[in-house]
């Protein structure tokens, strides 16, 4: 009798946790289509438009490739560092996880960044000019987005290993929301340079957030010894490799 209670306790559980889990993916999703919805009724279909389309599609195939492959091939790790070597051992491989993705992650964009001019021609061919400046400009403004995802995405990995799947589920419906603010304030009238000021702030603020809650867990701790960290690298490249193959701009 005890055993039944405790498989029906157990799937209740499950359940909910997958009702909540859903219903928050779907109030992200949701966001997502308020913006959109929002930027069209703003902005319409134009040149300015096509032309932020142009540049933002690298920075953000790039910045959710990376940023997506991260949580499979950590987490895995995270757990089983915390159940040999306790919390500290988790915290120490993330910290040196984090301390050599980030620098990685910042000379890809200053790499990005600086051959912008040579990138911008060859997405935004027939384009004049004026609107490869443009687009070259809007490019360079969204290219942070690489470094400041997969950083948020190492913080989620850490949340979810301590459960707390409700701020790892909501967190991508910041940048949306940010977005609808800012386009339907007086800033609206910059035109589609808001589109990206709205993604780069969003992803700031939903890294402030995860950064602030994910370090009550896991503060940083420097690691007394080389961590190994061969395994994550493999993982990380095959599902990387997976992903570039798999996924569509």
């Amino acid at each position: 009798m005890i055993t039944k209670r405790r498989g029906r306790s157990t799937t209740s559980g499950l359940l909910a946790a997958t009702v909540v889990g859903s219903g928050l993916a779907l109030l992200s999703n949701l966001a997502l289509f308020w913006r959109e919805v929002v930027s069209a009724a703003a902005f319409g279909i134009g040149l300015d438009l096509d032309t932020f389309i142009l540049a933002s599609l690298l920075p953000i195939f790039l910045s959710g490739l990376f940023a997506n492959s991260i949580a499979p091939a950590l987490i895995p790790a995270l757990a089983q560092h915390r159940k040999s070597e306790g919390a500290d051992g988790a915290r120490r491989l993330l910290t040196a996880v984090h301390v050599r993705i980030v620098p990685a992650s910042l000379l890809l964009c200053l790499a990005l960044w600086s051959s912008a001019e040579l990138l911008l021609p060859i997405l935004c061919q027939n384009c004049g000019p004026g609107r490869l400046a443009k687009a070259t400009n809007l490019f360079q403004l969204l290219v942070p987005l690489c470094a400041i995802q997969l950083s948020s995405a190492v913080w989620k990995a850490a949340l979810t290993l301590e459960g707390n799947l409700v701020l790892v589920t909501i967190s991508p419906a910041f940048a949306p929301l940010i977005g609808v603010a800012l386009i339907s304030s007086p800033l609206g009238s910059l035109g589609v340079d808001i589109l990206a000021w709205s993604l780069l702030l969003g992803a700031m603020v939903e890294w402030l957030v995860l950064a602030s809650v994910a370090r009550h867990t896991h503060t940083p701790v420097r690691p007394p010894s080389p961590v190994p960290l061969g395994s994550i690298a493999r993982n990380y490249g095959t599902l990387l490799l997976a992903a570039t193959c798999t996924t569509s701009v």
